[in-house]
């Protein structure tokens, strides 16, 4: 990934604390976590996210109501199920909802607010934690 790309899927999660400033001798207050922001973006070494399959019982409702509006009782098992394709299939979901992309783009928006890490740009997650542009967390 390039530092041009780099810096475009960072800006992804600006206004959050999810940016890793390290401490490299410069710093009088060591190594931290930032909000990402115009400020912050030169100086963020990586993000930390939340996995998908970590999302939370909370979120998993939150998904199933943006993807199924009022047609059905929202449970935690439906918007883990999308969760889970998003994560196993980002295009998959994609096709789902090729005659409203605006619900899949509320997901993707919804989960990028909220920490979690997806695939971007033809890059998998686990690509960008190769590369040490991600870390993700340990619950």
């Amino acid at each position: 990934m390039t530092q041009e790309e780099k810096e475009q899927f960072i800006a992804q999660y600006w206004g959050q604390g999810v940016g890793y400033v390290p401490d490299n001798g410069q710093l009088d207050s060591g190594s931290f976590i930032c909000t990402i922001n115009e400020m912050a973006m030169d100086a963020v070494d990586y993000l930390l996210l939340t996995s998908l399959p970590m999302i939370t019982d909370e979120h998993s409702i939150e998904i199933a109501k943006i993807w199924y509006c009022q047609t059905k009782r929202h449970t935690v098992y439906d918007g883990k199920a999308l969760v889970m394709n998003i994560n196993n299939n980002l295009l998959g979901l994609r096709n789902m909802s090729a005659n409203d992309p605006f619900k899949y783009l509320k997901v993707i928006d919804y989960l990028r607010s909220k920490g979690y890490t997806l695939p971007w740009n033809g890059h998998t997650v686990e690509e960008m934690v190769e590369q040490g542009i991600i870390k993700l967390k340990i619950k």
